[in-house]
C-alpha cells in the first residue's frame, strides 16, 4: 500500500480500486449470477457495440467499417446481421453483402431481407433505387402494408419514386394516453408515421412522413450524431416527402423525430455514408 492509499485509509476512504469496481457493478437487485445481472451486461455490450459501429461511419473516427464488421462478428447483440449488412454495403463490398444476404434468406425470409434483397440487386446491376422492374415493385408493394419490420423501407422506396402507398394511421402503443386531434388511438408501430430511404444514403435521403388523423400541427427535427440540429421545420399537411439534400449530410448517424400537436409520435435513424 502506497503512502496515499495509507492516507485514504487513515480518513476511513475505500482504497480506489475498490471504488472504481464498484462503478461497474449492475443496479442494485441484481444478485450475482442471476438473469437480472445477465441482462445488465448483455445490454451494456450491445450499446457498446452500436456506439462502436456509429463511429465507424464518421469521417476521422479511425474506425473502419471492416473494425466495425469484426467486432460484431467477436461480439454479436441482438441486431448484428443487420449491422454487418448495412456495414457491407457502406463499404460498398457487394461481394460480402450477398454472401451474408444468401445466408440470412437460406435460414428465413423477411420483409427486411427481401426489400434489402431488392437493394441489393440493383446494385450489383449498376442500377438505381428508381430502376425497380415491376416484379420488384409489387414485392414492395405486398411487403409495404406487411406490417414486418421491412414495411416502413417499402414504403418509403415507394414514395420516393412517386408512389404514395401509405395506409390508415393510428398511434403506437407507448402514447395511448396522448389526444392528437382529439381522436381516439389505437396501436400501431412507429414506423408507420416516418421512414426514410435509402438507408444507408450515400446522396440525399427522402424523409416519408404521416399524421393521425385530425392532427393541427406536425413538426420534424433531424439531429446528428453530436446533437446538432441538422434540420427543423413545421409541415403542411396530412402526409408527404421531405428531401434531405446531400449538402446537409456529413458521413454518420442521424436521429429524425416527428410531433404532431406537440406529442412526439416517432423516432427513426438513418446513416450518411462516404
Amino acid at each position: 500500500m502506497n503512502a496515499l492509499e495509507q492516507q485514504r485509509q487513515a480518513r476511513g476512504l475505500k482504497p480506489r480500486a475498490t471504488r472504481r469496481k464498484a462503478e461497474r457493478l449492475p443496479p442494485r437487485g441484481c444478485t450475482r449470477g442471476s438473469a437480472g445481472e445477465l441482462a445488465y451486461w448483455s445490454g451494456e455490450r450491445s450499446n457498446a457495440v452500436m456506439v462502436y459501429t456509429a463511429k465507424a461511419y464518421e469521417d476521422g473516427s479511425g474506425i473502419s467499417y471492416m473494425d466495425a464488421i469484426a467486432l460484431h462478428t467477436l461480439y454479436p447483440v441482438e441486431g448484428s446481421a443487420v449491422q454487418v449488412q448495412l456495414l457491407h454495403m457502406a463499404n460498398e463490398d457487394l461481394a460480402a453483402a450477398r454472401a451474408q444476404m444468401n445466408d440470412m434468406l437460406a435460414a428465413a425470409h423477411t420483409a427486411w431481407w427481401d426489400v434489402q434483397d431488392v437493394h441489393l440487386s440493383l446494385l450489383e446491376a449498376g442500377l438505381g433505387v428508381e430502376d425497380i422492374n415491376p416484379g420488384q415493385r409489387t414485392l414492395l408493394e405486398g411487403y409495404a402494408t406487411s406490417g414486418e419490420a421491412g414495411a416502413a423501407n417499402a414504403q418509403s422506396w415507394l414514395a420516393s419514386v412517386g408512389e404514395a402507398y401509405l395506409t390508415e394511421v393510428i398511434l403506437p402503443s407507448d402514447l395511448r394516453a396522448a389526444s392528437i386531434g382529439n381522436n381516439a388511438a389505437s396501436i400501431e408501430p412507429e414506423q408507420s408515421f416516418l421512414s426514410i430511404h435509402p438507408n444507408p444514403t450515400s446522396s440525399e435521403a427522402y424523409i416519408v412522413f404521416r399524421l393521425p388523423e385530425g392532427a393541427t400541427t406536425a413538426w420534424l427535427e433531424v439531429v446528428d450524431a453530436t446533437g446538432r440540429v441538422v434540420q427543423s421545420r413545421g409541415m403542411s399537411g396530412d402526409s408527404g416527402i421531405v428531401e434531405l439534400p446531400k449538402s446537409l449530410l456529413q458521413p454518420g448517424l442521424y436521429h429524425v423525430g416527428l410531433k404532431a400537436d406537440g406529442v412526439r409520435i416517432a423516432n427513426v435513424k438513418f446513416t450518411s455514408i462516404r
